[in-house]
């Protein structure tokens, strides 16, 4: 081995994790998903409309040549609120409610979905109500971020020969 690699070893590290279970309660959950997306039910206006539940867990591992060993794991659970509606010209409209959390002490009651989904059906309202955009021509000012992520999305995918699947992808 050359010197500048011969006194660079390090001892192997060996992190093990132990691996939290993932709780459910899925008949509690089926019943406040049932009272929640209930709220929906009775709003004309909302096309579609549905309420998510979800937990998952992520186990990593690593594992290299040099004996390093490492595992971890994190656990997540989720509650997503999404409605859909058209505006009278039949543009469609779509908002949602989220909420992420890594505790189940922390997830939301039952009266605080309730109330997220009262402020969502209003939301959706007001937003058939309100004027649609119009196009816009001029100039704009972007931030940095904002340039590249445009840059890289209009052009950057067919630099990196992207296929385009259909006459519209690249309008």
């Amino acid at each position: 081995l050359p010197d500048f690699i011969k006194g660079s070893r390090t001892e192997a590290r060996v992190r093990v994790e132990n691996v939290p279970e993932l709780s459910v309660n899925l008949p509690q959950w089926e019943g406040l998903v049932r009272k929640v997306s209930a709220r929906f039910k009775d709003v004309p206006e909302i096309e579609k409309s549905e309420v998510k539940i979800f937990g998952a867990r992520w186990v990593r591992h690593y594992l290299d040549s040099e004996g390093n060993k490492i595992r971890d794991a994190v656990i997540y659970y989720g509650v997503l609120l999404e409605a859909w509606t058209k505006t009278d010209s039949g543009s469609p409209i779509h908002d949602q409610e989220s909420f992420y959390f890594s505790r189940l002490e922390n997830f939301p009651s039952e009266k605080e979905l309730a109330e997220r989904a009262e402020q969502l059906i209003a939301g959706v309202r007001e937003l058939r109500k309100s004027p649609e955009g119009q196009p816009y021509v001029g100039p704009a000012i972007l931030s940095p971020d904002a340039t590249a992520v445009l840059f890289h999305e209009a052009v950057g995918h067919r630099l990196e020969a992207d296929r385009l699947r259909t006459n519209a992808d690249g309008k």
